[in-house]
């Protein structure tokens, strides 16, 4: 849940950069990275950009694509990825479906387990974007922003009824498009042939993770509009006149002073940009094999959380792509290594300065610096270091 007001959009960057920040936090140790943008993550990019470099992580190369881009544009995205095949952690700021391509890409390439995906709350721990691709998106990590279910809602809302749940309008038209039905009064679609009983059942049910935020800011409307009016009322009970005609910008302010205890225990503010604490589950989704690989089963596992600037990681608790679970099974990623001793480094035109390839200077060569080489005079040979003087 988040509040903001007018046309300055301090909200959303202050929301961005709060997200951004879990994957720089998280890519501190790893160093290396490729980034992939859709167009629901291209400015989280650019803060990932300028946060990154801050905190000394290389970006290896940086690709865009469209959620709705056809088979051959990802198949060219993983094989532009894997140019930089050291670089093994993909940052993706992108949507569910984005993902789910990626990976069906990887498939194709022949290079399932190659890359480790970090993904936003776009794919957090959505069902449908790993299924039929559960081997592809073993390992890969995403955020999901934190929201502890609210535990009286299941019951009330699976004995909700058609009719018996008359104060919500679409209620109707969701029972008949759930079960394929269609009820007595209500809009009828062709295709729907069999009568409701109303007594049907909603086994596969599940509670949306972003429930808890809708609570939340119903609750912070509420404590807003209720200070607000004991504040031009007086404490008189319901309207007043100088409510009557009240501007938007007025409430605005109610709402940026509002402050309360939400229903699982989070002091619930908002800072001068409008935004909430930033907290989020970081999750990953893991394999658990069973009498062989082929009957492993899969599921997302928390395994880390960051608290308003404060990450915590269980990287023991981790399962890496293609090599399994466990803190000493880590992947490395790097763009490039260090050049062994007598090679210089050698950046390409429209590459990273971090990304080099190392080439070995000529016998009677030293080395200038970590970019060049330098030929000794005519009967003078380097000496043991390669550096100096010859």
């Amino acid at each position: 849940m988040e509040a903001g007001g007018g046309g300055g959009g301090g909200g959303e960057f202050g929301r961005r950069e709060m997200k951004t920040s879990v994957y720089v936090d998280g890519m501190t140790e790893r160093r290396s990275s490729v980034v992939v943008n859709s167009s629901y993550g291209s400015s989280g990019m650019d803060t990932f950009k300028r946060l990154a470099k801050t905190h000394n992580v290389c970006i290896a190369t940086s690709e865009g694509i469209q959620s709705n881009a056809n088979d051959m544009k990802f198949d060219n995205l993983v094989k532009s990825l894997m140019e930089t095949s050291r670089a093994k952690v993909v940052v993706c700021f992108c949507e569910g479906m984005t993902v789910k391509n990626f990976f069906m890409a990887t498939r194709r390439q022949d290079v399932v387990g190659k890359f480790l995906l970090i993904g936003s709350d776009g794919w957090a721990t959505r069902p449908d974007v790993v299924k039929k691709n559960t081997e592809e998106a073993a390992g890969g990590i995403s955020i999901k922003l934190y929201s502890p279910s609210i535990s009286y809602f299941d019951h009330h809302f699976l004995n909700l009824k058609p009719y018996n749940n008359s104060r919500n309008p679409w209620f109707q038209e969701f029972w008949q498009e759930k079960f394929q039905c269609y009820l007595e009064g209500s809009e009828r679609k062709p295709d729907y042939t069999e009568p409701c009983t109303g007594k049907e059942v909603m086994e596969d049910f599940e509670q949306d993770p972003k429930l808890g935020f809708v609570r939340k800011a119903v609750y912070t409307m509420a404590y807003a509009l209720h200070a607000m009016q004991q504040n031009l009322c007086h404490g008189k009970p319901g309207m007043c006149e100088a409510m009557i005609n009240i501007k938007g910008t007025t409430y605005f302010k109610y709402l940026m002073n509002t402050s309360f205890t939400s229903y699982f225990g989070e002091e619930v503010h908002f800072d001068e940009s409008g935004d909430p604490p930033g907290r989020y589950d970081i999750m990953n989704f893991q394999q658990f094999e069973s009498d062989g690989e082929e009957n492993a089963t899969y599921a997302y596992v928390k395994v880390g959380s960051w608290n308003n600037g404060r990450l915590e990681m269980n990287d023991s608790n981790i399962f890496w792509p293609s090599v399994g679970r466990g803190i000493t099974k880590v992947i490395e990623s790097v763009c490039s290594k260090p050049c062994q001793k007598g090679f210089i480094k050698k950046t390409h035109a429209g590459r990273t300065t971090c990304c080099w390839t190392c080439t070995q200077c000529e016998p009677n060569e030293i080395l200038l610096d970590e970019s060049r080489c330098k030929a000794c005079s005519k009967g003078w040979w380097p000496n043991t270091n390669l550096t100096g003087t010859c």
